[in-house]
């Protein structure tokens, strides 16, 4: 199997109004570079307005003010198919700020994906796997099939 989706969950303390504020910086300058057509890439804020095309807005997950699943903390997903990798994972490189962020790929492994898979930026959080299960449906392996990347390429 060769991955071809992965998700950014960024982290922040939700209880921390500078965190909150970074973290939603970093969400806004991502949803303003999908506007402009620098990269592709799916959070709470993506349209069908700013990605042509997209039509699942009911399905991204919202920024999390708490603990959420598996993650400690206030978080956010970004979607990311390995088509725009390079250019989310530069952005985010460069602007994540104070945020801890934690790549993994999707597979149908969840958690595998959310734990020996991992990659982090800045300082790791311990993530609760008691949520996580192989057979969980909310893990499939594609998501956004609309976009007609990722696993869902032609």
């Amino acid at each position: 199997m060769e991955l071809k989706e992965y998700h950014f969950h960024v982290y922040f303390f939700q209880s921390n109004p500078r965190a909150v504020a970074d973290a939603e910086r970093l969400r806004q300058g991502i949803v303003d570079k999908v506007a402009a057509g620098d990269f592709v890439a799916v959070c709470h804020g993506v349209n069908g307005d700013n990605l042509p095309g997209f039509n699942s807005t009911d399905i991204v997950p919202p920024v999390n003010m708490g603990p959420r699943g598996p993650h400690p903390a206030g978080s956010y997903e970004v979607w990311v198919p390995w088509e725009h990798l390079g250019g989310v994972l530069s952005y985010i490189t460069l602007n994540r700020g104070e945020n801890s962020i934690l790549l993994h790929p999707l597979s149908e492994h969840c958690v595998e994906d959310h734990t020996g898979r991992v990659s982090w930026m800045g300082v790791p959080f311990n993530i609760d796997r008691t949520p996580l299960d192989f057979d969980d449906a909310e893990c499939d392996s594609a998501q956004y099939p609309e976009l007609g990347l990722g696993y869902n390429a032609a």
